[in-house]
């Protein structure tokens, strides 16, 4: 009869791997049945495995792949667009994606700072940083402040203050109307 994977604590984890030689993994028995390849990716997390690395704790916070969809959209909108202005200035359009990036960033880190309880609840997102805990609440705020400081003030002097308003006024209405609305 094959064994079954029970939760156990991640202390009595380690001292089976000790005894055994593998992996200290919490809800898995070494030497179970046929390895527990297939059930090991449903035991439950409790901390024994690797906190994820700086620049994938980054990325999730700011919703990197959101925020390349929104570059995406931005530099096709301007280059779409410098015919009416005699061509593409590249260094001008250089300061508005970086801008913008920091802009959806920061956009992205204030909704998750507002959505921590609710992120903790669901499946899908209780593993982003600040519901895991790899992340600190002063740690987002701060991200948020710099971003979005970062991303309105280069948008303000370096390439216009429509560009600034909007990205200021896109932040905030993301972060604090759409947010508490959903």
């Amino acid at each position: 009869m094959p064994e079954t994977l029970h939760p156990e604590p991640a202390a009595e984890a380690a001292v089976n791997a000790s005894l055994t030689g593998g992996p200290a993994v919490a809800g898995i028995r070494p030497g179970g049945g046929d390895g527990g390849s297939a059930t090991a990716s449903r035991a439950p997390a409790t901390g024994a495995e690797d906190p994820p690395s700086p620049l994938a704790l980054a990325s999730e916070l700011t919703k990197f792949r959101l925020s390349m969809l929104v570059l995406w959209t931005t530099a096709t909108g301007a280059l779409l667009a410098s015919h009416l202005h005699g061509g593409v200035g590249w260094l001008t359009l250089l300061w508005t994606l970086l801008g913008t990036a920091m802009s959806a960033a920061a956009a992205s880190v204030v909704n998750q700072l507002l959505e921590v309880r609710r992120d903790a609840a669901m499946h899908r997102t209780r593993r982003r940083p600040l519901p895991a805990g790899h992340v600190s609440r002063f740690s987002a705020m701060m991200s948020f402040l710099v971003l979005s400081g970062a991303g309105v003030g280069m948008l303000a002097c370096l390439v216009n203050g429509l560009s600034a308003v909007l990205a200021g006024l896109t932040i905030a209405l993301y972060g604090f109307v759409y947010t508490p609305l959903k």
